[in-house]
């Protein structure tokens, strides 16, 4: 039985937990099937899990520059990022596709961060 998506509802309590999404019936039995597959309206089943992180801080390179300064070269060099009541999610999806990215850019949007915001 396939319930409706409650913004703010994944992610809101100290608990983990997962969700399974599909478009319909069809898509589900699909995936059952044939696994994370795009179909053909170039869509597919998606997974997120989500728990909280545990720690305040994490050592991390960003590929990319964290203060979008242009007109200088950039290498990648350690920092750590701070933050309190951090969660983690895992968004498991089919072949990297422009599906992909729109689900990864529907889930910052959600978290409220930018759809120019880094995330792999």
């Amino acid at each position: 039985m396939f319930s409706p998506w409650v913004p703010g509802q994944v992610g809101a309590s100290a608990d983990r937990g997962g969700v399974l999404i599909a478009r319909d019936e069809h898509m589900e039995a699909d995936w059952d099937l044939s696994g994370y597959v795009l179909d053909k309206r170039g869509e597919g089943p998606l997974a997120l899990y989500y728990e909280p992180t545990g720690w305040q801080s994490l050592p991390v390179v960003p590929q990319e520059d964290p203060y979008s300064r242009v007109g200088f070269r950039y290498e990648p060099y350690d920092i750590t990022v701070v933050g309190a009541g951090l969660y983690l999610f895992t968004l498991v999806t089919p072949d990297d596709s422009a599906f992909t990215r729109a689900a990864l850019d529907t889930l910052l949007l959600s978290a409220g961060a930018g759809s120019d915001s880094a995330a792999t």
